[in-house]
């Protein structure tokens, strides 16, 4: 097949098109073949080893192949050709997965521009499913990422599948930085304490395992069984983690003495040799009758779980031993915190690859022909090559400077309308999002109801609360009546309303000290109104709650429209029904809530975003990222790696 010229200097074609190379002046030539190639004479040739099939692992090549890419088009009269033997699956899976990265489009609107140029286009269709992935990802590899945890979850089956036999090298290593253990969710055996695993090791109960990968698309697979089996957390009136019985992990370094071989058996502790659970190469259903393959199963029964970030200054809570530690290095963070309430230690996990690594258009953003190229893309003008011989012959082109865009076809009113965020509005919980004072809530919710009831709920933070986490108070009530089996609460609009009246009371104690901005959420608020768009408030506390954390917090000031500040006592229903989103959306004069963004730390948040029919963004500030993925449409650790001007591409995918 002849090579198809894709843009201005970028060619896709198949093994037949190195013939074209002298032809077309070809100067770097990518090959994405499973055998070996003689570098064409005078290019610069890059060579990634990979097979046209679905269970092959393109995600694993997609990082190096498309920065040679980037490299290579940015050499001044650079002429690139990506081939395979075929030209239609793996070339253009490179070329589509650059596009995507370069103009931030979906991989439908990604292909659509390939495939306008190069009809003959067709990834298979595990490429299609990691290409998908891809673009979730920010057009890199994050490792955190609960789908990607799937995907490699489903490369070990497959090569047990295909060898019977899996390399103990490629299992997990669990974290040894005490630092930032600190800010993850830990599991650890009940019996000695030992660590087994942590919140990056736990794979998602949604998904089907192998399957995910194969001939539909995971996104897909995952609404068809959702819709087929209730949530786990849902049956269980828990919302995840040891809640729902176990959690289910990828293979750990640990574990190789005891899997490596049979086909299945138990798990035990590799410190005290208790029993934790079971694996079995050929899969196990989970709580929510999903097939995980393999299965590798912990049982909550033989597990202690840790949670991060404690609050700091609420004596009168009882905390486990277990997190005084976490209570001291929370102390110490509010130390270093910044004027007006606004923390500058962030305590939370480091972002994930897609925000570390600076986001480089190398289609759209070069500087015009013989103009210095800006400071951050001064490392990469020293060629096409960061991995000396790999990249072979050395080519003269490697000395040579950036040159200008290489996709000059898309127009300038689509540029401008990509550099467009696709939504219009705003809207932000308040507790756990904005400020950090979930554990002050949950204590004053505890106070309460034992001043007016007489009844001590469950108390240890954040463990007994995560089941209310973003209710109202009578929500709560409901809660504890039904759990708790207080038949005696008769009158439970009654109780509600004298516990909120109390809990306003000894909240106020408890934030007497000042209440902290969570990191990231004065600039969030701010890049929001740069951006001109309308920023709302809607919690399930009281005004005067609202107005006590907004005020205290220093946030009052970005947020001068008091009427786009809504509290769940001022609608029928509180969270999770979608009332209060639903009346803060009617009050900004947003006539189509899919243009919304919503940002919430709980299940019950997100529930009632996703009802009112917003796009739903979940923070780790209060639950662990497992949790919060199986209700939202996006999950960030801190507020800081929601970047509201990059957020384009995803309107397709809403739609």
């Amino acid at each position: 097949m002849a090579a198809c010229a894709v843009a201005k200097g970028l060619y896709v074609g198949s093994q037949a098109a190195l013939d074209q190379v002298q032809e077309l002046s070809i100067t770097h030539v990518l090959s994405v073949v499973n055998y070996e190639v003689a570098p064409p004479e005078g290019t610069c040739h890059w060579a990634v080893q990979l097979e046209d099939a679905e269970a092959a692992n393109l995600l694993a090549e997609l990082p190096a192949a498309v920065a040679w890419l980037e490299r290579a088009l940015r050499q001044k009269g650079s002429k690139v050709l990506v081939h395979c033997n075929a030209g239609t699956s793996r070339s253009p899976s490179v070329v589509a997965a650059a596009i995507m990265k370069a103009k931030g489009l979906a991989l439908d609107e990604a292909l659509a521009v390939l495939r306008a140029r190069a009809p003959h286009a067709s990834p298979n269709p595990g490429f299609m499913a990691q290409l998908e992935l891809w673009g979730e990802m920010g057009c890199c590899v994050d490792e955190d990422h609960p789908v990607y945890k799937q995907f490699m979850l489903d490369q070990v089956a497959r090569q047990w599948e295909e060898e019977g036999y899996v390399d103990p090298a490629s299992f997990a290593e669990l974290l040894q930085d005490e630092a930032q253990l600190v800010r993850l969710v830990r599991y650890r055996c009940r019996k000695c304490r030992q660590l087994l695993a942590t919140e990056r090791n736990v794979i998602p109960t949604a998904g089907v395992g192998r399957r995910t990968f194969r001939r539909q698309r995971y996104s897909q697979l995952q609404q068809q069984e959702e819709q087929a089996v209730p949530d786990a957390a849902e049956q269980q009136g828990s919302v995840g983690g040891l809640e729902q019985g176990s959690v289910f992990t990828e293979p750990l370094a640990w574990m190789c003495g005891q899997v490596v071989g049979p086909v299945q058996g138990k798990l035990y502790c590799p410190n005290c040799q208790a029993r934790l659970g079971s694996f079995n190469w050929a899969g196990i259903s989970n709580s929510a009758g999903s097939w995980m393959v393999p299965g590798f199963q912990l049982h909550s029964s033989r597990l202690d779980q840790l949670c991060p970030k404690p609050p700091a200054a609420l004596a009168g809570m009882r905390f486990p031993a277990a997190l005084t530690a976490h209570k001291q290095h929370a102390g110490q963070q509010q130390q270093h915190s910044g004027p007006a309430g606004v923390g500058l230690g962030d305590g939370q996990p480091p972002p994930p690859p897609q925000q570390q690594q600076q986001q480089v258009d190398f289609l759209l953003d070069l500087p015009e022909q013989n103009t210095p190229p800006p400071p951050q893309q001064q490392q990469q003008q020293d060629g096409c090559c960061d991995q000396p011989g790999r990249c072979q012959p050395a080519a003269s082109c490697c000395e040579q400077q950036q040159t200008v865009d290489g996709l000059q076809q898309l127009t300038l009113q689509q540029q401008q309308q990509q550099q467009q965020p696709w939504f219009r509005f705003l809207v932000l919980d308040c507790d756990g999002v904005l400020v950090d004072t979930e554990a002050a809530s949950c204590e004053s919710l505890r106070r309460a109801v034992l001043q007016v009831t007489g009844v001590d709920i469950p108390h240890v933070f954040p463990s007994d609360f995560t089941a209310v986490f973003g209710m109202d108070v009578r929500g709560c009530i409901e809660h504890y009546k039904q759990t708790l089996g207080r038949d005696d609460w008769q009158d439970v609009p009654a109780i509600a309303a004298a516990v909120a009246e109390a809990k306003e009371g000894h909240y106020q104690q408890l934030t007497a000290a000042g209440i902290t901005a969570l990191p990231g959420a004065a600039a969030l608020i701010q890049s929001a109104k740069q951006l001109g768009l309308p920023v709302g408030v809607a919690s399930s506390g009281a005004p005067s709650k609202i107005q006590h954390n907004l005020s205290s917090s220093g946030l009052i000031t970005l947020l001068p429209n008091q009427e786009f500040i809504v509290s769940a006592a001022e609608v029928p229903a509180g969270k999770p029904a979608p009332d209060v989103y639903l009346e803060v959306l009617r009050r900004m004069g947003c006539e189509d809530a899919s243009r919304a963004l919503v940002v919430e730390d709980a299940v019950h948040g997100l529930v009632a975003a996703t009802a009112a029919g917003t796009f739903a963004v979940g923070v780790t500030n209060s639950l662990p990222a497992e949790v919060l993925s199986q209700h939202a449409d996006l999950v960030v650790a801190t507020l800081e790696q929601l970047d509201l001007a990059s957020m384009r591409g995803q309107q397709q995918q809403q739609q």
